[in-house]
């Protein structure tokens, strides 16, 4: 696919969107996740578990992988319009 309107950003732009999406999707998701496992959420200690529940699913698996089709779906509908 090409797009002649589109311009190459370059690696520090595009690894500074990264770091800022992902902070943004903590902060979104912090909460949730104290809600619904309290602060043990956030035990890091060697007997945790690794994965808490539906949730935790939810939020780190399926949503940021959703929502990066959706960007991706709509920036490409944007651009070739």
């Amino acid at each position: 696919m090409y797009f002649p309107t589109t311009h190459y950003v370059g690696f520090a732009r595009r690894a500074a969107a990264a770091i800022l999406d992902s902070l943004l999707f903590m902060v979104i998701e912090a909460p949730f996740m104290v809600l619904a496992y309290g602060w043990e959420y956030y035990d890091f200690s060697e007997g945790a578990p690794f994965v808490h529940g539906s949730l935790y699913v939810l939020f780190t698996w399926i949503l940021p992988e959703a929502r990066t089709v959706v960007i991706r779906t709509d920036l490409v509908s944007s651009i070739s319009q």
